[in-house]
């Protein structure tokens, strides 16, 4: 049994498992999926867990894309500022941010939110999957680079 969410979730996440399926980057593959079998745990969704393994998926498509392979997502949002169209790298750094305090460091009685947890996991699969449509443009460039940022 899968989690059903918003269409823009439900597409997000199905465009992420494919596109990170074909580039061959099966722990990021893997990452998005765990969120999504945490927030279909039942009686009660693992939100905590989602939020970890979609932010863990995303560091680690952003980590290929850049070929830097021990950064952390913050590292690699202030080593490549054009991993992403600003200033939406500020949502990211945000986002990753808002991960880290509500399911990392984690607080008595503070917990996220099923819709934010959702809305987590939507765009870092989105990011994830442009991340993977900009290593194939760039690697079909004639320049044959293999890191675009």
């Amino acid at each position: 049994m899968e989690s059903r969410g918003q269409e823009a979730f439900e597409t997000a996440v199905d465009s992420a498992r494919q596109a990170l399926d074909e580039a061959a980057l099966t722990t990021a593959k893997q990452e998005i999926h765990e969120a999504l079998r945490d927030l279909s745990r039942r009686p009660e969704p693992d939100l905590t867990g989602a939020l970890q393994h979609a932010m863990a998926g995303l560091e680690c498509t952003a980590r290929q894309a850049t070929n830097d392979a021990r950064a952390t997502l913050g590292e690699i949002l202030r080593r490549h500022p054009d991993i992403v169209p600003r200033p939406l790298d500020e949502s990211l750094s945000r986002m990753w941010g808002y991960a880290s305090e509500m399911a990392r460091h984690i607080r008595e009685g503070r917990t996220p939110g099923r819709s934010e947890t959702e809305l987590v996991v939507t765009v870092a699969a989105a990011v994830c999957t442009y991340l993977v449509q900009a290593l194939a443009d760039a690697s079909s460039s004639p320049s044959g680079d293999d890191v675009p940022f």
